[in-house]
């Protein structure tokens, strides 16, 4: 498998390839970057990103003629400025466990775009949020037979997910489900509003019959494992024919109505999300209404988890 890695900032492009992707390589354009035998991506000088950096975005990409998927997928990463180095490093290296699947396996994180506000409730956040995404998608998708979106705080899942939760997609949208690292009642670990270790942590994005995902199980109404949903998210693949036919990250008209009307999140809206219609969703329920509306499956996994690290 041959692997190449490429720095996407202001002063052009500049590519690394190593044939054996087992032996340390080093490369020195605008940002270092250090590649080793435990796939350890490591960011010298700087264990952040910064605003402003000249390599806001990087991509790597994984050719394997003999992969089990002759396809190609791309794998977007939308990341903080200010993110932490070990989970870039995490993140890394899960994915490339998942390389060899595919034909293709091209890799990209990217800093790009406005921030949420902050300190404004999550309907408020749709709309830049939805902004970083679908920027990434005209940007880089490219000849992509899949799409995937992992987010970089997810910090485990089986080597073999991507390809995985392809084969199952039948050719629309799917995902694992997306719980929080641990277990319940980790000593130390106290619980947010709900949020704790081994519950479900993107209750926001995995919605059914428009509500909102229970923290704990039974998360759906559905019995499963095989969830029919209206919406996914954290951790997901996307048939990128979807997106070329039309389908787009916008914010949700829930949260555009919330915000135009200038309603008030409260401490219960989050409960209230769970028992009924919600108020509002997430950047990904754009994607996942167009392709119902267009009969294309949008599926979650009881039988595959991916965790998410814990907050």
């Amino acid at each position: 498998m041959r692997a190449f890695v490429r720095w996407l900032g202001n002063r052009g492009r500049r590519t690394w390839s190593d044939p054996h992707c087992g032996q340390v390589s080093t490369l020195r354009p605008e940002c270092d970057v250090l590649i080793t035998q435990h796939h350890e991506l490591q960011l010298a000088e700087h264990d952040k990103f910064h605003p402003g950096s000249l390599c806001n975005a990087f991509s790597f990409r994984f050719e394997n003629p003999d992969a089990p998927l002759a396809k190609e997928i791309v794998v977007l990463v939308p990341i903080h400025p200010a993110i932490e180095r070990q989970y870039v490093n995490s993140c890394f290296y899960l994915l490339k466990r998942n390389a060899g699947d595919f034909r293709t396996f091209r890799i990209v994180f990217d800093s790009s775009g406005d921030a949420p506000p902050r300190g404004k409730p999550h309907p408020y956040r749709q709309a830049a949020l939805a902004k970083i995404r679908q920027d990434m998608v005209e940007r880089y998708i490219g000849a992509a037979d899949w799409v995937a979106w992992v987010d970089a705080d997810i910090v485990f899942y089986p080597p073999d997910l991507l390809r995985t939760i392809v084969e199952r997609a039948d050719g629309g949208i799917a995902a694992p489900m997306v719980v929080m690292d641990g277990v319940p009642g980790m000593t130390g670990q106290g619980e947010n509003d709900g949020f704790g270790p081994g519950r479900f942590f993107d209750v926001a994005g995995f919605v059914e019959n428009r509500r909102w995902a229970r923290f704990t199980e039974p998360w759906f109404d559905q019995a499963g494992p095989v969830y029919s949903l209206d919406s996914v998210g954290s951790c997901y693949v996307v048939n990128a024919e979807i997106y070329r036919a039309g389908a787009r990250h916008v914010a949700d008209p829930y949260s555009v109505e919330f915000v135009q009307r200038g309603l008030k999140w409260t401490r219960d809206s989050l409960r209230l999300n769970q028992q009924k219609h919600a108020n509002s969703f997430t950047e990904h329920f754009s994607v996942c209404q167009w392709a119902i509306e267009h009969s294309f499956p949008v599926r979650g996994f009881g039988d595959l988890i991916a965790r998410h690290a814990r907050s």
